[in-house]
């Protein structure tokens, strides 16, 4: 495949709630025709989203297939079956870097500390093979493993599951996060909800070994949010450096889009940056461009790749950062 991309970014790392996906979680036609026309022009495209892999699978990867997903906020890379072939990327990703993952023995640990004191609480994993679920009608845990445990599923009443699903997980080495979840329980209000719950020892070692992240979107309708207790180093910042090594690039080489909080270890490492007008105050202040556009445009990010191609090709339209492109804040 000819690279018609010139200096301009070769490969773009997308968030998905707020930035690529339109307010009804929907991938326009007009952007999906733009991904398509970055990627002939020899351009990657990664989704990297707080959402577990499952519902990934189910929604974005259906409306436009991309080279890498990357989910639960960093824990896990995976190459959809049917991405396109491509001479750059140098091994395919599934899975993470070991160091990234969460011995099984810490997620059977706290597991076992989080559901016996946090009332109403549930739990989930994230796994590469993208079958990972919740149970969202009761205090109840769903818990589907990977090939480790070939068809295992369990829906336990919570606080009863620790024989099973601890002896389960102590056949496992390691696992991507382990994700707490209370039905109308936001990200703040989750994580008092927890430090409240256990004993100050307790907290003061999980917050020393991990951290908590959000895992998928706050509306003023669900405020419903999960958080993923995992590793300090996973992030979505890791994954692109990750992502751009497996390609053999360079981090410079790479452009990130998102509009949240955990977008930001994206943007200090990529090669450049944007956040859309609509996003929240510190991703905007972490992001080199913020855009005119927001995700309610039918070709929001289509707007900027369409630019990189009009430069490559000797055409004008502003380049990176040109056109309708606006930074800190100010029109261009």
């Amino acid at each position: 495949m000819a690279l018609l991309l010139g200096d301009s970014p070769r490969l773009i790392v997308l968030d998905l709630d707020g930035a690529l996906l339109a307010p009804d979680s929907l991938l326009s036609q007009d952007t999906a025709d733009a991904l398509q026309r970055y990627r002939d022009a020899g351009g990657l495209i990664a989704y990297s989203s707080g959402k577990v892999l499952n519902a990934i699978q189910q929604g974005p990867c259906k409306m436009f297939v991309p080279d890498f997903c990357v989910s639960s906020g960093g824990c896990i890379i995976w190459r959809p079956d049917n991405a396109p072939a491509n001479a750059a990327i140098q091994a395919p990703a599934l899975g993470k870097t070991e160091e990234l993952m969460m011995p099984a023995t810490d997620a059977s640990k706290w597991y076992t500390i989080l559901s016996q004191k946090v009332a109403d609480s549930h739990y989930y994993i994230d796994v590469p093979d993208g079958r990972g679920s919740i149970a969202d009608d009761g205090p109840a845990l769903v818990w589907i493993f990977n090939a480790h445990i070939e068809g295992m599923a369990e829906s336990i009443p919570n606080g009863e599951a620790e024989g099973s699903i601890v002896e389960e997980l102590a056949k496992l080495d390691k696992l991507p996060a382990l994700n707490v979840w209370i039905k109308g329980a936001g990200y703040d209000t989750l994580q008092e909800r927890i430090k409240e719950a256990v004993s100050p020892e307790e907290w003061d070692e999980l917050k020393a070994t991990y951290h908590f992240a959000p895992v998928g979107l706050q509306s003023k309708k669900d405020p419903t949010v999960a958080l993923a207790v995992k590793n300090m180093s996973a992030g979505k910042g890791e994954t692109l450096l990750w992502l751009a090594q497996h390609c053999g690039l360079e981090a410079t080489q790479v452009a990130a889009f998102g509009d949240a909080k955990n977008d930001i270890s994206m943007f200090k490492v990529a090669g450049v940056s944007y956040a859309p007008a609509h996003g929240e105050d510190e991703a905007k202040a972490s992001a080199d461009f913020v855009t005119v556009e927001t995700n309610s445009d039918p070709n929001f990010i289509g707007a900027e790749t369409d630019r990189w191609l009009a430069k490559a090709k000797g055409g004008g339209g502003g380049g990176v950062g040109g056109g309708s492109i606006a930074k800190d804040g100010s029109s261009l």
